[in-house]
């Protein structure tokens, strides 16, 4: 079962959305995790043309990948708060010693490529993508709603870049209320 972005959730634009699908495997509202075992995490690598079907997945490269997954949270959490996450950027670097990384020379230019396959190449996509988008800058517009219940990570497609919801109609409003309301239970004590 794939976990379908709720409707309300501004989509990235492509490669960057195979990096927010990802992220978003952990759906934290309704308590799934597409990579909670070994199994679920090669069907989405497989599903999402990350993992050969013939390559080896075990117990601890589910282990490793979800480590990579929750480092990139936080980077997207620290996006949300306009800051540095200093730590998640030294493990995300170790992550990527381990992915080993090529220049691909071509015609028209150059690409950054992952240079091998298995779940070294998987990740090793995964951080091409992500190294792209930092150059583009468009890596600072995936955040995590601020809605701890939540943390859906969504793109900020705002002209200012200030987007703190995944959606202000669902998790914005919920806040709204709950910020109305102890007001109101501060103003009557």
């Amino acid at each position: 079962m794939e976990t379908e972005a709720p409707s309300r959730v501004t989509q990235a634009p492509e490669p960057l959305r195979l990096v927010q699908r990802f992220l978003n495997t952990a759906d934290i509202e309704a308590g799934a995790d597409e990579l909670a075992d070994a199994a679920g995490a090669r069907r989405w690598l497989v599903a999402n043309r990350l993992l050969a079907r013939g390559d080896a997945f075990g117990e601890a490269d589910r282990e490793l990948l979800v480590e990579v997954r929750e480092t990139l949270r936080r980077l997207a959490h620290a996006n949300q708060e306009r800051r540095t996450d200093a730590v998640a950027l030294r493990l995300l670097n170790e992550h990527a010693s381990r992915a080993p990384l090529t220049v691909e020379l071509r015609a028209d230019g150059a690409e950054l490529v992952a240079a091998s396959a298995g779940l070294d190449g998987a990740v090793g996509r995964l951080l091409v993508v992500v190294f792209a988008a930092a150059r583009e800058g468009t890596w600072s517009r995936l955040k995590a709603c601020r809605n701890d219940a939540c943390r859906w990570v969504f793109y900020d497609a705002s002209r200012n870049r200030v987007g703190t919801w995944c959606s202000m109609a669902v998790c914005g409003n919920r806040h709204n209320v709950r910020a109305f309301r102890a007001r109101r239970s501060a103003g009557a004590a």
